[in-house]
């Protein structure tokens, strides 16, 4: 053999051999949701003049009676805030015997 041929022989490195293997499985994770919901200060606001109407006749001086119909348009500001709280439990893990 020539001296090339030495150098690529001893070169060479031996590749391994390699296979891969797999399981499947099944993996159980259970969680909780709860719902969250805060309410915060409820504000008003008026919206604008009453509005002031008699009603029927407003006869005051006769009866000493009058009635009054007030009309009054109003803001009414309700914050909600919404979330969920969760909780994870315990996992599981289960293997196959089928392949996939």
């Amino acid at each position: 053999m020539n001296n090339n041929c030495m150098e690529n022989l001893q070169s060479k490195k031996p590749r391994p051999c390699r296979k891969n293997a797999h399981q499947y499985t099944d993996i159980v994770l259970p969680v909780k949701l709860e719902p969250v919901t805060i309410v915060g200060e409820i504000t008003t606001e008026c919206c604008g003049e009453p509005s002031v109407v008699c009603k029927n006749t407003c006869d005051c001086h006769n009866n000493n009676v009058c009635e009054l119909v007030i009309t009054q348009t109003i803001s009414v500001v309700i914050p909600i805030e919404f979330g969920v709280n969760s909780v994870a439990g315990k996992s599981s893990i289960k293997c196959k015997d089928k392949d996939y």
